[in-house]
C-alpha cells in the first residue's frame, strides 16, 4: 500500500526548495508570524514523518473513537508502541467528521464548494525517545500533526501533566490571544483524539502486527528500478471472551429489534485497560426489517460557511 510517508517526504522537500530558490531571488525571506508558524509545523512533521512507524487503523474505529473522547481523560503522558507514530487512516476522513470545526485553506478558497479530508496524524512522545533534544526544543513535549490531502498540516504541542492537557505555547511564534476560539478548539480535538488513540493501540485485546513485504518480490522491484515495498503495522481486534463463574441473569432490556453499536471501550475485570468493543449489531435474529426507518430533514444552507479564515490567523 501507498504510505503518507512516500508522498508526504517529496512535498516537504518541495517546500524547503521554494524557499531557497525565494531567498535567492529576494535576498532574504520575510515572514509574518502566520507564516513562521505554518513553516515550524512542516518543519516539525518533516522531522517527525522520517522517523516515525506507520500504524494503519480502519477509518470506522478512527471515527467512533472520535465520537468517544468526551468521555477520556488528557492527565498524564501517552505512552505509544513507539515515540513516533504515523497513524494513517485506511481511507481519507472528511475534515469536519474530525475537527471541531473547518479551517478554509488558500486550496479551499480559490474552489468553494472543495471539501479538505484528513488522511492521518503524527503522533510523538519525546518521553519515549531516547535521544536529547536541547532545553525548551519543540520535541521535549508531546506533539501532534494532523496531515490533509490539500498539503496543509495542523500542529499542536503539550506537556504531561495530572491536570487536563492544554496546548503549549512554549516555542509558538505568536502569542496564544491571537489563536481563534475555533482554532483552539480544533488543537483541543487533536490532543484528545490522540488520547483515545493511545488507549485504543494499548487496549489489551488490539494487537499490532508489522507488515514485511517479501523479499523476493522487492529485490525484483529492485533490479527494475521501482521503489521497494514499504514495511507498516496493522491492527487486528480480538473478540473478548467473558468467562461467568456463576448464572449472570442480566438486568438489561431484551432486545426487539435490530440496531447499530458503535465501536467503544469496556471496562472488564480481568483486564487493567479497558477493551475496544469493534462497532457490531445487536438483535440480529430479528433481520434488518426490524430496524427503525430514520427520515432525516436537510437544513437550509446556511449563508456563511462554518469555517476559519486562515489568512487572519
Amino acid at each position: 500500500m501507498k504510505l503518507l510517508r512516500d508522498r508526504w517526504l517529496p512535498i516537504f522537500q518541495q517546500i524547503r526548495q521554494l524557499e531557497k530558490d525565494r531567498v535567492k531571488i529576494r535576498g532574504y525571506l520575510q515572514k509574518n508570524p502566520h507564516e513562521a508558524s505554518m513553516d515550524a509545523d512542516y518543519r516539525a512533521s518533516e522531522v517527525m514523518l522520517s522517523i516515525s512507524e506507520t500504524i494503519v487503523i480502519p477509518s470506522d474505529v478512527i471515527l467512533d473513537l472520535v465520537h468517544s473522547i468526551d468521555r477520556i481523560d488528557t492527565i498524564g503522558w501517552i505512552h505509544l508502541p513507539y515515540p513516533y507514530c504515523c497513524i494513517q487512516f485506511s481511507h481519507p476522513i472528511r475534515e469536519k467528521e474530525i475537527m471541531a470545526h473547518v479551517e478554509i485553506n488558500d486550496l479551499m478558497r480559490q474552489n468553494p464548494g472543495l471539501n479538505d479530508t484528513v488522511q492521518g496524524l503524527l503522533i510523538g512522545n519525546a518521553q519515549q525517545d531516547t535521544n536529547a533534544f536541547p532545553p525548551n526544543h519543540v520535541f521535549n513535549m508531546m506533539n501532534c500533526c494532523v496531515l490533509f490531502a490539500s498539503t496543509s498540516v495542523n500542529r499542536v504541542a503539550w506537556h504531561g501533566r495530572d491536570v487536563p492537557a492544554e496546548p503549549s505555547w512554549e516555542v509558538s511564534t505568536f502569542p496564544p490571544e491571537e489563536t481563534t476560539p475555533n482554532q483552539l478548539d480544533n488543537k483541543m480535538r487533536m490532543i484528545k483524539l490522540c488520547y483515545a488513540i493511545n488507549l485504543f493501540l494499548n487496549a489489551p485485546n488490539v494487537i499490532i502486527q508489522r507488515q514485511k513485504p517479501n523479499p523476493t518480490v522487492n529485490a525484483k522491484r529492485s533490479r527494475k528500478g521501482k521503489a521497494i515495498l514499504p514495511e507498516y503495522h496493522t491492527v487486528t481486534i480480538q473478540k473478548v471472551k467473558i468467562q461467568y463463574t456463576e448464572i449472570n441473569k442480566g438486568s438489561g432490556k431484551k432486545h426487539t429489534r435490530m440496531y447499530p453499536v458503535r465501536g467503544h471501550f469496556r471496562k472488564l475485570k480481568q483486564f487493567d485497560e479497558p477493551v475496544w468493543i469493534k462497532n457490531h449489531y445487536r438483535g440480529v435474529q430479528f433481520g434488518e426489517e426490524s430496524m427503525l426507518k430514520h427520515h432525516y430533514r436537510v437544513p437550509p444552507k446556511p449563508s456563511s460557511p462554518d469555517g476559519i479564515d486562515s489568512s487572519q490567523a
